[in-house]
């Protein structure tokens, strides 16, 4: 987290500053194990993975919203906002709502439709291991996410953590399910 602070020049005693960094962590996670899953997805022919990236990459998202309605909300009151900017968060928080909302859905559709039209699955114990290493790793940083979401009060990091830590559920349900 040093890093990201010196790197993007934030502030890590300001409630700004902290939701940035942790922002900024969470799109590069998310990214990271995006592209890893939907590689291996596509690799071994399993929409369930590939789907688990795609959900990430919408997490890397709801990440960048978070950043920007944080670097909104802390602009000072003006002419046309006499009341400052704070409220922005709640729209963010709304949005990121919808993505989280919208993406389950799609899961469900999909999974749904390959109940009726089923096709080979193709599951190796390498894209097993790779969906349990990021497991572990979604697990982790939603902890870390809610954690510092309650500590500064932003309800936008606890709802990308909250998130994050129930993607980690859904891959231990897909290595559960290509087991068997």
């Amino acid at each position: 987290m040093a890093l990201i602070y010196k790197l993007f020049k934030l502030d890590p005693n300001s409630r700004e500053g902290v939701v940035s960094a942790t922002s900024i962590l969470s799109v590069i996670v998310n990214l990271f194990v995006a592209l890893m899953k939907v590689v291996v997805g596509l690799l071994a022919s399993s929409i369930a993975i590939v789907s688990e990236g795609v959900n990430n990459a919408t997490d890397a998202l709801s990440s960048i919203l978070t950043l920007v309605g944080t670097k909104l909300a802390a602009k000072a009151p003006d002419a046309k906002h006499p009341f400052g900017y704070g409220r922005i968060e709640y729209l963010t928080n709304m949005v990121i709502a919808s993505f989280i909302l919208v993406g389950g859905a799609e899961m469900m559709l999909n999974s749904i439709k390959l109940i009726f039209n089923p096709e080979k699955l193709n599951v190796s114990y390498v894209s097993l291991a790779v969906v349990a290493i990021s497991a572990i790793i979604k697990y982790f940083l939603g902890v870390y996410t809610i954690k510092t979401g309650k500590r500064v009060g932003s309800q936008s990091l606890e709802a990308v953590g909250v998130d994050c830590r129930n993607d980690s559920f859904v891959s231990v349900v897909t290595i559960i399910s290509s087991l068997v």
